[in-house]
């Protein structure tokens, strides 16, 4: 430690590593918790900030969860955070305006997963549905021709059927 170190804080401490690119490193050394949960932003340890963040009801406190969760990939955790913020924050602030562009972004992410989770839900219903269609056909008559969706051979010599006229 230089002399200098001897007479500085740890927060102090923290913020010249902070700044000088030791997020990791600054947030093991900060004793201010807001602080703390900024350095874990920057060092991509969400889940460690949002939770160093959540006993604070400040709407700056709620914002900065709200993006620590939705980094984490908790998605509907950040929109709770986020609202809190909203509620807490002048209402023509730029926090306000940002929060609410945050939230709107994770609510439309959110929705798009559980529209990716229904088309899947319905595809694996699908394959079920067809696995047990198959083996009822396997067992019943065979030789019965083409499977749904596939095109059959014309007999020798004969056209293909044309759509249209």
């Amino acid at each position: 430690m230089s002399w200098a170190g001897l007479w500085s804080t740890p927060d102090q401490r923290a913020e010249r590593l902070l700044a000088s690119g030791h997020a990791a490193a600054a947030a093991r050394l900060f004793r201010d918790p807001r602080r703390k949960a900024y350095a874990q932003i920057e060092a991509h340890q969400y889940v460690a900030a949002a939770r160093q963040l959540q006993p604070f009801p400040d709407p700056l406190s709620q914002y900065n969860r709200g993006n620590a969760l939705a980094r984490a990939g908790q998605l509907s955790a950040a929109l709770g955070a986020y609202s809190t913020a909203l509620r807490k924050a002048p209402p023509h602030s730029r926090l306000y305006r940002d929060a609410l562009h945050n939230r709107d972004l994770v609510a439309k992410q959110l929705q798009k997963q559980k529209q990716k989770q229904k088309q899947q839900q319905q595809q694996q219903q699908q394959q079920k549905s067809s696995a047990g269609a198959g083996k009822q056909g396997k067992q019943g008559k065979q030789g019965q021709g083409a499977k749904p969706g596939q095109n059959k051979q014309p007999p020798q010599g004969g056209k293909q059927a044309q759509g249209g006229k």
